[in-house]
């Protein structure tokens, strides 16, 4: 068991090198994205989760302290990708990481729980030992690498363990049948605009159904197998070259044939982080600034953290926050004992994931977006969510409101028992007062949900289907205003919802009668 848990922590720093530098560039990404929606942040996410800042003295809100946090986060990141003070910049990031998904993590693509994680594994490891500007500093000052330690070698492991177990845990979770009796899950992902890109979208109106079926298969033992073959002892070095060209193939798959933003770059960095040191040796490239001697590819500490048992606690704690957390988390009773709570939101806080079901889903049998029609004070029909003339037509995913790290919110279907359909509402509501004089706000809205199915099968997408999800206010005292001249809504046929019924085959919905009010 030593031996292997050595081979498993035998990671080549030019690896670790590799996993930094990509690491560096998807935090740069998401704080680019994060920067076009500092301002919407509290309407978005931070409002409703009750999440406050402090205001600064000269600041009439919070947007400024935010700004100030990112402008912290993006500064970290650049020091990380450039392995600037490579160990203070890695625990910043891992700290700023934390906080930004936990704020984010209904607005997220949840890429954020990924880096999270690997980046506590990385606490405890050197990952600028080369291709740095820490190792360009220390060869000019004359001084050589540290010598390998003890304390990195558990979290190296780890962090072999956790990329291996995020696929295994996916395919584990892979029981529906879109991944097995009916092989739709590739086509279905492919088909739902809000996560297929143009490639993939055209790939699905092309190509015969068998292929998506095969294809569906297929994902499912690349992630089965490509993990094994990182654990395996069978020509270790041949194995984890082959199991990291089957997931980094994978991740390339995804980003040429969905819309996931930088969640397959950050996967393709992690399994970067595991790469054998004989694929450096072997590539025909430039020598490296700062060459590792061959024969010690293991992860660097310095000398004084061997001494450190402290630090193997420290992952130890990490762990039982995490299982005791989500334990908690799944019990039907009230809080067990005092401090559950606290206990709970500190292993969210964390960025801890146990189980990986965010990366094993079972993808939507229909698509779906949602428009507003409402009427303002004055006497103007608007969409409230694009402030714009309301058009039942899919929206654009390159302009605002559905672009960036909103546009991940507002693809939701609706829910019974009020989410998301009430926290837009919500959020529309506080973003009129926000921006718009008494005499242009809203006085009535609807919000429809435009129901794609993909049921049956066919290459020609399927006609939407508005279906009325909720009107504001719901309490209506006084009779609401009649429809303006020329609304969308005179003469549209609309549908009502029902919960549970929209990923049931050949659901009908019940049609209802044309509306003459607000």
């Amino acid at each position: 068991m030593r031996a292997y848990g050595r081979y498993l922590a035998a990671l080549d720093p030019r690896s670790l090198a590799c996993f930094r530098i990509l690491t560096g560039l998807v935090l740069l990404h998401d704080i680019g994205m994060a920067w076009e929606s500092l301002d919407e942040w509290a309407g978005l996410q931070g409002y409703y989760d009750e999440l406050p800042l402090p205001v600064l003295p000269f600041a009439e809100d919070a947007v400024p302290t935010l700004a100030l946090l990112f402008l912290a986060y993006g500064i970290c990141g650049l020091a990380l990708l450039l392995g600037l003070f490579t160990r203070l910049s890695t625990l910043a990031v891992w700290l700023l990481a934390c906080g930004h998904q936990f704020a984010v993590r209904h607005t997220g693509d949840y890429h954020d729980l990924v880096l999270s994680t690997l980046l506590f594994w990385c606490l405890f490891l050197d990952l600028g030992q080369t291709c740095s500007v820490d190792a360009w500093r220390r060869r000019r000052r004359g001084r050589p690498a540290a010598a390998p330690g003890q304390a990195c070698q558990p979290a190296a492991a780890l962090l072999t363990l956790n990329v291996a177990y995020i696929y295994l845990c996916a395919v584990v979770l892979k029981t529906g049948s879109g991944w097995w009796q009916d092989g739709t899950a590739v086509l279905f992902a492919l088909k739902d605009f809000a996560m297929a890109s143009d490639a993939g979208a055209w790939l699905a109106g092309q190509l015969p159904f068998v292929f998506f079926r095969a294809a569906a298969h297929l994902v499912v033992a690349v992630e089965l197998v490509g993990p094994l073959l990182l654990l395996s002892l069978w020509r270790p070095a041949t194995s984890r070259l082959l199991g990291c060209g089957l997931l980094l193939g994978f991740a390339v798959a995804l980003w040429l044939l969905m819309d996931l933003e930088a969640f397959p770059l950050t996967m393709a960095a992690a399994v970067c982080a595991l790469l054998p040191g004989r694929l450096w040796e072997r590539l025909p490239t430039l020598r490296l600034a700062d060459r590792v001697e061959e024969g010690a590819p293991t992860p660097v500490s310095r000398p004084a953290l061997r001494r450190r048992s402290w630090l193997r606690l420290a992952m130890a704690a990490y762990l039982l926050i995490n299982l005791e957390g989500h334990r908690i988390q799944h019990l039907e009773e009230e809080w067990p004992y005092p401090g559950a709570r606290a206990l709970v939101s500190l292993q969210q806080a964390l960025g801890m994931e146990l189980i990986w079901k965010m990366y094993a889903p079972e993808p939507r049998e229909h698509a779906g977006w949602w428009v507003g029609v409402g009427i303002t004070a004055d006497g103007r029909e608007v969409d409230p969510i694009t402030g714009r003339l309301p058009t039942l037509a899919p929206p654009s995913l390159k302009e605002p409101p559905f672009a960036g790290l909103g546009g991940l919110y507002w693809f939701e279907a609706p829910v019974e028992g009020g989410w998301p359909q009430h926290v837009y509402a919500r959020y529309i509501l506080w973003r009129d007062e926000r921006q718009n004089p008494p005499e242009r706000q809203l006085t009535h809205f609807l919000l429809l949900y435009m129901h794609e199915p993909f049921w049956p099968l066919q290459p020609a997408p399927h006609p939407a289907r508005p279906l009325l999800v909720m009107r504001w206010p719901d309490d209506q005292q006084d009779p609401p205003p009649a429809l303006a001249a020329g609304s969308l809504l005179c003469g549209l046929e609309m549908f009502a919802v029902e919960f549970g019924s929209l990923e049931k085959k050949g659901w009908q919905p019940q049609r209802l009668p044309p509306l003459s009010t607000y």
